[in-house]
């Protein structure tokens, strides 16, 4: 409903004051005068109207009483709050913002007060990791949900004892629990060790490690360390990883198996402290053989062989005489001549060789020959014809028939 206002603007103003040269006929003398925004009116009821403005909500009558109107507001025609009426522009223009305005999307623009015409898009909210640097990243998230998965190092083995559940990525830091000597100054301390298991051993002589085992029956092997020439064993065990102390001295390594058939392709080897390898072997079959080991330096084993160092057979390394020297013994070592001597060891040059019939009941016997060249003659006796008969006598033909001379 449209509100109409007779308005005179009365005299009083002291600006913009316009005269009109006509009669003053009030009908009436009821009046006022009020200010609203952007409008400031004196009105008097009755007086002649001559001009009439009007907009979409109101509608202004102007009498010749009103000396001016004064009508304040936005005059700008680009603003959103443009004023047509407006005649005295009061600063009050607001104009678009543009941007989203549906408060469900992402990029929502609250300072917006025009949706966009100038391409903008509103954007549906996608959830998901927004963060580079994370294994999950979803490049088509605009909101981050918080789900954001990071690398994490850690073991990931359950079994180990520094399991981290939280690890998704392996840092192969996993621990576990090994079993062992871990007492820095003994001498069988094993630095990989966690858990002490009370094997302790703290060794003033010779430290050895023994690990035996690698074949199909090693249960049934056992052996034992024992000085030689004693009878007492001054270390035994099984199939495994041994450690003993041992003083200096020359052992005999017995190796023993239960079956009787050897150890089936065990095999032991004996470390020094140091890791070097001491010793090595293996019992090929029955149920017992040795093998003579030094341990330190004090007391060698006993080295077999000959002494003599003008021997023939001199073995510098030979520790024990086993009375096997041989001397130098010259002669003929040619087994054809004849003078061939199997005792010799050094041929002197004294070969010879005489080549002749050997046998004495030959008629060319040579008492001085040594190599019977098969030209032995022997001498024509012929006997008397014996068994001498006729058979088979027919007409003028007969067998004629003797003793075969040749057998005998």
């Amino acid at each position: 409903m449209k509100n109409i206002f007779v308005l005179t603007i009365l005299l009083i103003f002291t600006t913009n004051v316009y005269s009109q040269q006509i009669d003053r006929n009030v009908v009436s003398t009821t009046g006022g005068y009020f200010i609203t925004t952007g409008y400031t009116i004196s009105f008097t009821i009755g007086e002649p109207m001559v001009k009439t403005l009007n907009n979409a909500t109101n509608i202004l009558t102007q009498g010749f009483q009103q000396p001016s109107l004064r009508v304040s507001g936005c005059t700008d025609t680009s603003a959103i709050n443009y004023d047509s009426l407006a005649l005295i522009d009061d600063s009050s223009c607001t104009y678009c913002s543009y941007g989203c305005m549906d408060p469900t999307a992402f990029n929502f623009d609250p300072l917006a007060t025009c949706d966009s015409s100038l391409g903008t898009v509103c954007q549906p909210i996608l959830y998901g990791c927004t963060d580079l640097n994370a294994l999950n990243y979803y490049a088509a998230a605009n909101t981050d949900d918080g789900s954001c998965i990071y690398l994490t190092f850690g073991c990931m083995d359950s079994t180990a004892n520094n399991y981290n559940p939280n690890a998704n990525v392996s840092d192969s830091s996993c621990t576990y629990d090994v079993y062992g000597c871990t007492d820095s100054i003994a001498s069988n301390y094993d630095s990989t060790a966690n858990i002490d298991d009370g094997s302790c051993i703290f060794c003033n002589h010779n430290f050895l490690n023994i690990v035996v085992g690698g074949g199909t029956a090693d249960n049934e092997i056992s052996w034992s360390f024992v000085e030689l020439g004693g009878s007492w064993a001054s270390a035994s065990g099984s199939a495994g990883n041994n450690y003993v102390c041992l003083t200096d001295n020359c052992y005999r390594f017995t190796m023993y198996d239960a079956g009787g058939d050897g150890w089936n392709g065990a095999i032991y080897t004996i470390f020094d402290i140091n890791g070097l390898v001491l010793a090595t072997g293996t019992l090929a079959s029955g149920h017992f053989g040795y093998d003579t080991i030094q341990v330190g330096v004090t007391v060698p084993c006993p080295i077999y062989g000959c002494t003599d160092s003008t021997a023939f057979n001199y073995n510098p390394n030979a520790n024990s005489d086993d009375g096997s020297c041989v001397y130098p013994i010259y002669g003929c070592t040619d087994p054809t001549s004849c003078n061939y001597n199997p005792l010799a060891t050094i041929d002197d040059g004294s070969c010879y060789a005489v080549l002749g019939c050997m046998d004495s009941t030959a008629t060319n016997y040579d008492s001085n020959a040594c190599i019977d060249d098969g030209s032995c003659i022997y001498p024509n006796v012929c006997g008397g014809i014996t068994g001498v008969h006729i058979t088979d006598v027919i007409h003028d033909r007969a067998w004629f028939n003797w003793d075969d001379m040749n057998s005998a």
